[in-house]
């Protein structure tokens, strides 16, 4: 269920969590019990909403006391018409808010709340911070795409934190951080997102007069924040999660986590729906021991218990009844939650991989990967990965260290690889950097798809080979071979722009006389294919960048290998609701001898929490069916799934899942086209859902109502106070 949105959350100290009992109760929408609602809610002890406030005046009041904040710069109070209430504006230079110096001395146990709207992208800056320097401070940094909380005493090496990935950019979103001695918890417009437990760092570990910041970051490089921020209140408790839930209007989970045991990293996600009280976990097949039953370890709310031993034991496929006893003092409210568990086929192989190639040989499937989960990318080794029904991988080992002597031209950072076979021998095309730190192809060669490979003594391309041609190039990266009917192959790579140049009969030099660039390829970043298909040249290719959750393939067709393009739209892109971001550098594979095609990619680690920071290093590697429209010939956008893929093994009849490309209801433009949306299955489902939602209008109404009712006796209450 979706909050009510009210213009602010002032009623929020106030006895909130009363109305929102009422007018849930009389809505009909789920509920705490009575006593839980009725509790008191905590008053903060510092608290700035900008109301009753003078533009120019540089003094900002605090409503719960006298720590009054201090504006520097240009940083001002305006008004909001979307929120019908004063905000406090950060132009991104040299502005920020100061809390008094000292109020935060020794708060080891606060909460701090407040609402944000985000204007910043991937810089590095502070939201807030909290400490004396580049080395002992907390802070919250809100991202377009993430949400970190995180404090230290030893600089951002030893960072202890959390997090959350979603859209924060240009939309209001309240931010709230628990902290204690030993836990910090996030909260996302009221729903708990991350918990660290066992911290090592204390407010009070910082010694006296500790600097608070709204704006400004200790680091001395690192941007001011850009956006607005309203109701910031900070409460010398932690609150609980059904206390910041009603503050939110909100109604909690009585989970706030779910692992497999004490590896966090087997579950990819988990979707709930409070007003089903239904739940489903999605499991990672790669990195789970049990491929039978999921066991599932539940971490409660402070104030629940999961009945039984602690452990929900679910078979893959089918779902459970899952008792959860909510305790309010003397009292205690049961709710029962369908709890069901799916194994996926995504990530295919355990660990972070990225860049994947993948190709068939002698009645079996080989992957080519680049090794993940390095800070620039700096990993050095290629694996191979086998496997007799592309769901099943076995990992063949190390076939090539950038870093060592078997490659003499290379000092490290292995990119990107393709694979191509030819007159019995294996040729393996790579990406690493050269003593000058210029990045180039190479390739090496053997007898076998899984080596040992031998690597030329020298690069295949480099930019400067680019240059000498008059093709523009950024990096000499991402190579992708393709071999036409005719026997003859090429390579095309790329990096800002995109090329080809055909291969001599050798497999390891070009002909540099066909080396071009293409035109066409709209938004191009790199990793560009080409798979041919009834005499069409169907080119797929990267954009945007890999460190961006908006990390896209984009498609276009031409009745030649050399182009020009003609762009048609996006065949991959992100699922948020999934929990799938990031998606990109793929490759095509074709079942030999099949019109059957499957498209294998990169995407953020998951759980998307599981690295809070730079998941442009954390990729994983996935399979999805892809497919093409019979009356238009065009390749029609791939859905990526966490499921997977079903096993197909060569030589047997394929039995894939039927998957409906879903669309977002926008438009294509001037010169796109795109596959027709697929039409509801009847009206009368479409009726149904009107029928039920003229039910719960009503029942919104009445929150609303309650609601505004509440706010105005607490303006009137504020207003007689003061």
């Amino acid at each position: 269920m979706q909050a009510v949105q009210i213009p602010f959350r002032k009623l929020a100290f106030a006895g909130l969590a009363t109305v929102l009992f009422t007018a849930f109760r009389f809505a009909g929408l789920p509920q705490t019990s009575a006593s839980a609602a009725e509790t008191e809610m905590p008053e903060p002890v510092l608290l700035y909403d900008f109301e009753e406030q003078d533009a120019s005046d540089k003094t900002i009041k605090d409503k719960a006391g006298q720590n009054n904040g201090t504006l520097k710069g240009r940083t001002q109070v305006q008004y909001s018409e979307e929120r019908d209430s004063n905000v406090l504006y950060f132009w991104g230079g040299n502005s920020y808010l100061e809390f008094p110096q000292g109020f935060f001395d020794g708060r080891d146990t606060m909460t701090i709340s407040m609402d944000i709207c985000s204007l910043m992208d991937n810089e590095n800056f502070f939201t807030v911070a909290i400490g004396k320097d580049s080395n002992q401070y907390l802070f919250l940094r809100t991202r377009s795409g993430e949400c970190r909380y995180a404090i230290t005493k030893d600089s951002w090496g030893t960072e202890q934190d959390v997090a959350a990935v979603g859209r924060y950019k240009e939309q209001w979103t309240n931010v709230t951080l628990v902290l204690t001695p030993k836990e910090m918890r996030l909260y996302i417009n009221g729903e708990l997102i991350d918990v660290q437990d066992g911290l090592t760092t204390k407010l009070s570990d910082f010694g006296e007069d500790v600097i608070g910041y709204l704006g400004k970051s200790f680091y001395s490089g690192d941007a001011y924040f850009k956006g607005y921020i309203d109701n910031v209140a900070v409460y010398e408790e932690a609150l609980t999660a059904m206390e910041i839930s009603a503050m939110n209007g909100t109604v909690p989970m009585p989970f706030q986590s779910i692992t497999i045991g004490e590896d966090i990293a087997s579950v990819v996600t988990w979707k709930a729906d409070k007003e089903a009280r239904k739940l489903t976990v999605y499991v990672s097949k790669s990195n789970t021991k049990n491929k039978e039953t999921a066991e599932l370890v539940f971490r409660t709310q402070d104030n629940v218990f999961l009945k039984g031993n602690g452990i929900v034991s679910i078979p893959y496929g089918s779902s459970t009844q899952t008792e959860f006893v909510i305790k309010n003092g003397e009292e205690e409210e049961s709710q029962i939650w369908e709890v069901s568990a799916v194994l996926c086929g995504n990530p295919v192989v355990p660990g972070q991989y990225a860049d994947p190639d993948i190709d068939v040989f002698d009645g079996k499937y080989y992957l080519y990967m680049t090794t993940d989960g390095f800070s620039g990318w700096s990993g050095t080794k290629f694996h191979v990965f086998s496997s007799d029904n592309l769901v099943d991988w076995t990992d063949e080992g190390v076939i090539l260290d950038v870093a060592s002597k078997d490659v003499p031209w290379s000092v490290g950072s292995a990119w990107a690889p393709s694979i191509e076979e030819k007159n019995g021998k294996y040729y393996f095309y790579f990406c690493a950097k050269d003593t000058s730190g210029a990045s180039s192809i190479g390739v090496a060669v053997a007898d076998s798809p899984i080596g040992p490979y031998t690597a030329m003594p020298e690069p295949l391309m480099t930019v400067e080979m680019c240059k000498k041609q008059n093709v523009s190039m950024g990096q000499a990266i991402d190579p992708s071979i393709f071999t036409d009917e005719d026997g003859t192959s090429y390579l095309l790579f790329g990096n800002g722009a995109a090329a080809v140049v055909k291969l001599n009969e050798d497999m390891v030099s070009v002909d540099l006389s066909t080396l071009q660039n293409y035109r066409g390829a709209r938004e191009f970043r790199e990793a560009i294919t080409v798979t041919k298909r009834n005499g069409i040249y169907h080119f797929t290719w990267s954009c945007d960048d890999t460190g961006s959750e908006n990390y896209h393939v984009n498609y276009g067709t031409s009745d030649s290998l050399y182009g020009p393009i003609q762009y048609q739209y996006t065949v991959l892109e992100k699922r948020p609701e999934q929990d799938i971001l990031g998606t990109g550098h793929h490759c095509i594979l074709q079942i030999p001898d099949e019109d059957e095609y499957y498209i294998v990619y990169h995407r953020f680690f998951t759980p998307l929490t599981y690295f809070s920071d730079g998941k442009g290093f954390h990729r994983e590697t996935c399979i999805d069916v892809l497919r093409f429209d019979e009356a238009t010939g065009l390749m029609l956008p791939a859905t990526p799934t966490l499921e997977g893929v079903l096993a197909r093994k060569l030589g047997k009849e394929p039995q894939q899942p039927e998957i409906t490309p879903e669309w977002d209801g926008t438009e294509p433009g001037e010169d796109e086209t795109v596959p027709q949306p697929t039409k509801p299955a009847s009206a009368e489902a479409d009726s149904q859902k009107k029928s039920g939602f003229a039910g719960r209008l009503f029942g919104i109404f009445a929150v609303v109502a309650i609601a505004a009712a509440a706010l105005l006796a607490w303006r009137k209450r504020l207003h007689e106070k003061k």
